[in-house]
Protein backbone atom coordinates (compact mmCIF):
# COMPACT_ATOMS: atom_id res chain seq x y z
CA UNK A 1 0.00 0.00 0.00
CA UNK A 2 2.64 2.41 0.46
CA UNK A 3 5.44 1.19 -2.16
CA UNK A 4 2.90 -0.63 -5.02
CA UNK A 5 1.66 -0.05 -7.32
CA UNK A 6 3.43 2.24 -9.11
CA UNK A 7 0.97 3.87 -11.29
CA UNK A 8 2.62 7.04 -13.27
CA UNK A 9 -0.50 9.98 -13.20
CA UNK A 10 -0.13 9.67 -17.03
CA UNK A 11 -1.63 7.01 -16.76
CA UNK A 12 -4.54 7.43 -14.81
CA UNK A 13 -5.24 10.26 -17.48
CA UNK A 14 -6.00 7.58 -19.43
CA UNK A 15 -9.78 6.80 -17.01
CA UNK A 16 -12.29 8.11 -18.58
CA UNK A 17 -14.67 6.74 -16.07
CA UNK A 18 -16.39 8.81 -13.23
CA UNK A 19 -13.88 8.07 -9.83
CA UNK A 20 -14.25 8.82 -5.98
CA UNK A 21 -10.80 9.11 -4.16
CA UNK A 22 -11.47 8.83 -0.52
CA UNK A 23 -8.79 9.24 1.55
CA UNK A 24 -8.42 10.17 5.20
CA UNK A 25 -7.50 13.01 7.44
CA UNK A 26 -4.83 10.83 9.19
CA UNK A 27 -3.80 8.30 6.58
CA UNK A 28 -1.09 6.86 5.74
CA UNK A 29 -0.89 8.01 2.57
CA UNK A 30 0.23 10.91 2.02
CA UNK A 31 -2.36 13.47 0.90
CA UNK A 32 -0.29 15.00 -1.39
CA UNK A 33 -0.18 11.53 -3.30
CA UNK A 34 -3.91 11.07 -2.70
CA UNK A 35 -4.35 14.68 -4.48
CA UNK A 36 -1.92 14.09 -7.46
CA UNK A 37 -3.92 10.69 -8.15
CA UNK A 38 -7.32 12.23 -7.86
CA UNK A 39 -6.02 15.75 -10.01
CA UNK A 40 -4.85 13.33 -12.62
CA UNK A 41 -7.66 11.94 -13.78
CA UNK A 42 -10.37 14.13 -15.83
CA UNK A 43 -13.47 12.73 -14.36
CA UNK A 44 -12.75 12.44 -10.36
CA UNK A 45 -13.53 13.91 -7.15
CA UNK A 46 -11.85 13.60 -3.87
CA UNK A 47 -13.21 13.36 -0.55
CA UNK A 48 -10.90 13.48 2.66
CA UNK A 49 -13.11 11.78 5.24
CA UNK A 50 -11.87 12.01 9.35
CA UNK A 51 -9.93 9.39 10.07
CA UNK A 52 -7.85 6.57 9.23
CA UNK A 53 -6.95 4.61 5.90
CA UNK A 54 -9.72 2.39 6.92
CA UNK A 55 -12.49 5.08 7.67
CA UNK A 56 -15.01 3.28 6.24
CA UNK A 57 -14.82 0.31 8.45
CA UNK A 58 -13.92 2.84 11.40
CA UNK A 59 -17.05 5.32 10.53
CA UNK A 60 -19.36 3.34 7.93
CA UNK A 61 -22.27 5.60 8.52
CA UNK A 62 -20.33 8.89 7.70
CA UNK A 63 -18.64 7.02 4.85
CA UNK A 64 -21.94 6.10 3.80
CA UNK A 65 -23.16 9.62 3.47
CA UNK A 66 -20.47 10.61 2.11
CA UNK A 67 -20.11 8.15 -1.04
CA UNK A 68 -23.74 7.63 -1.73
CA UNK A 69 -24.46 10.90 -3.66
CA UNK A 70 -21.44 9.59 -5.84
CA UNK A 71 -23.17 5.99 -6.74
CA UNK A 72 -26.23 7.69 -7.22
CA UNK A 73 -25.48 9.87 -9.64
Amino acid sequence: MVNEPHVQPDELKKLTMPVLVTAGSEDVILEEHTRLMADSMPDSRLIILPGSHWNAAESPEAFNRMVRPFLEE
